[in-house]
């Protein structure tokens, strides 16, 4: 069995996310991990799709940032599409492709193979954010 978080929700601001993604750089720096942003246009609908060898081209439509907080995890999407919603690359060429509902979707990253402290440590940050920036789906 393995070991996954699946969060989703909704930004209770657009205009807060540059906080959060400055917050999560800050958190991403002291723990001398990487991290990713994106900034795509709002303004254009997403016109992804999944192409050969597992790339994605076009726009997905989607702001923010993720990062790996431990090195054998995979990384905390943090990543919000124009209406806020939680989302995350491949889910975005899901919900254009018509493979999933936006009811079905939901952000996952797996700590199986990092330790227990990272798995709730995880859990303890969203749980921030969800007190300072992110409320639950509409």
């Amino acid at each position: 069995m393995g070991v996954s978080i699946h969060y989703r929700g909704q930004l209770n601001d657009k205009a807060l996310l540059p906080d959060l993604i400055d917050e999560i750089k800050d958190i991403a720096n002291t723990l001398k991990r990487p991290f990713t942003t994106l900034d795509d246009d709002w303004t254009t609908l997403p016109d992804a799709s999944l192409r050969s060898a597992g790339v994605i081209e076009g726009n997905l439509g989607l702001k923010g940032i993720q990062f790996s907080p431990h090195p054998k995890s995979e990384s905390l999407s943090l990543f919000f599409d124009r209406d806020g919603n939680l989302s995350d690359p491949m889910s975005i060429v899901l919900l254009l492709d018509g493979t999933l509902q936006p009811e079905e979707s939901w952000v996952s990253m797996k700590t199986q193979f990092s330790n227990p402290d990272t798995h709730v440590w995880v859990i303890g940050l969203l749980k921030y954010l969800k007190k300072k920036y992110i409320g639950c789906p509409v």
